[in-house]
């Protein structure tokens, strides 16, 4: 089952996810933002926003924090895509496993259904240290 993974697919998805959880923090930060600068403006209202306020602002900072781990996570997975393509270091099967362990249904079913890809890289040299120097001249643009 680990031969069907196709990595590539898996790293986008991540991404993707890893966006997802930024722009919902983003809103929810900018909504906790405006309900103090209602509350600044029009005091009687105060009390009331302080008991959606805070709670926003905890899910903001843990929304923060799980963006940062996800984002992570998907940076280290294309640092050793980088390296399976330039210098041929294989990907152990355990670290795509535990990868697809923490994805969902949905990701799983996708990297899982596309399992055929074309090159990421254009380089045609062999693996080794020309081939990933003509990688990261080609990431660089």
């Amino acid at each position: 089952m680990i031969e069907k993974i196709n990595p590539y697919v898996l790293v986008k998805c991540i991404d993707d996810e890893a966006k997802l959880y930024f722009y919902s923090t983003l809103a929810v930060s900018l909504a906790t933002f405006a309900m103090g600068v209602i509350g600044v403006f029009y005091p009687k209202c105060a009390p009331f926003l302080v008991w959606i306020a805070v709670p926003s602002g905890v899910m903001a900072f843990l929304g923060t924090w799980w963006f940062d781990d996800t984002r992570g996570q998907a940076q280290e997975l294309r640092r050793k895509l980088d390296l399976q393509d330039g210098f041929g270091w294989l990907i152990p099967p355990e670290y795509l496993s535990e990868r697809m362990l923490k994805t969902s249904d949905k990701v799983r079913q996708l990297v899982m259904a596309d399992s055929e890809s074309e090159p990421y890289f254009a380089s045609k040299e062999p693996e080794g240290a020309r081939r990933m120097l003509e990688n990261i001249r080609e990431s660089s643009w």
